[in-house]
């Protein structure tokens, strides 16, 4: 699947907000936990390097967490990223 967009992450809508539901970490080293909370933005899709870098807002501050297509990487992520995070429920903040 890879060299192409995924599904899951063009439904992603801009301006809400997500919960992640399944801890993962993303191509930086970086862990988002259970519980982590975060406005979603937009995202760019690199075909060249089966990468994404997804642009959120979190305390107020703007950050990116980038996820690559590749079964070495984040794969699993990037086509099941519903299985990891999910929108916030109504009145959940």
């Amino acid at each position: 699947m890879e060299g192409t967009c995924s599904p899951g992450i063009s439904n992603l809508i801009e301006g809400e907000i997500y919960t992640v539901i399944n801890e993962f970490t993303d191509y930086d080293g970086v862990e988002h936990p259970v519980g982590e909370q975060f406005e979603f933005d937009i995202f760019d899709y690199f075909p060249y390097d089966s990468g994404y870098t997804l642009y959120i807002k979190k305390n107020e501050e703007d950050k990116v967490i980038r996820l690559k297509d590749h079964q070495n990487h984040q794969a699993h992520v990037v086509w099941l990223i519903g299985r990891y995070i999910k929108p916030l429920e109504p009145g959940g903040l």
